[in-house]
């Protein structure tokens, strides 16, 4: 009798187990993943849809962060999946089909497009390297081989060639970066410039009678 009870508290303690650890596991690997996703600078607020292990890795599908830059403007990023090593809280996390709005200037954001890159948590930076595609509020749109957004500085630059065209003006550079927080476009290495007079023109009448 003693040993079928104690066979009895054994078969309820592993039947416990297989619910409780598996529960447990989840918790921790979700509390861990929406830690190390935070940014260093101000407070940020992580969605986390369906977080699993994956040889080796946490992957987090349909990730969302909201923050806000150092001078409290509104930030979000989203991916698709994201990516990072067990046991690298302080890591990189890879992202794939990246979707972010950024600030740009004061009063105006950028709708940021892209396939593949990486959020470094250490230095709050988004790394972008295919297909990017950046388009702001302001009628500027722009095409990059890859960049890197300062998150907490509102800047973008990028070392590799780049289109941008506003307001009937084309220009290519071999590199682009923007200063105070986007209210300046440098362009270096290569720079051409195509202008279209009648779409300027336009543009300003166009300007010209929002103020009217």
């Amino acid at each position: 009798m003693e040993a079928f009870a104690l066979a009895a508290r054994h078969s309820r303690k592993v039947k416990t187990l297989k619910i409780v650890l598996p529960v447990a596991a989840t918790l921790i690997v979700i509390a861990f993943f929406g830690y190390s996703y935070l940014p260093r600078f101000g407070a940020a607020k992580v969605d986390i849809i369906d977080t699993t292990v994956e040889n080796g890795e946490l992957v987090m599908s349909n990730p969302t962060l909201d923050g806000f830059t150092r001078n409290n403007q509104r930030y979000s990023i989203t991916a698709k999946k994201a990516r990072q090593p067990v046991g690298e809280p302080l890591g990189t996390f890879s992202l794939e089909e990246i979707a972010a709005t950024i600030p740009f200037g004061d009063k105006d954001s950028a709708q940021i497009v892209a396939g593949g890159g990486s959020l470094d948590r250490q230095s709050s930076r988004l790394l972008l390297d295919k297909s990017i595609d950046i388009e702001t509020t302001s009628g500027i749109h722009a095409k990059l081989q890859s960049a890197e957004v300062d998150l907490a500085n509102r800047t973008v630059q990028s070392d590799q060639p780049v289109t941008i065209q506003m307001n009937g003006v084309r220009i290519e550079a071999e590199r682009f970066e923007t200063a105070e927080g986007g209210k300046k476009l440098v362009f270096d290495g290569g720079v051409h410039i195509q202008v279209q007079p009648s779409e300027i023109k336009r543009g300003a009448t166009d300007a010209q009678e929002a103020v009217d």
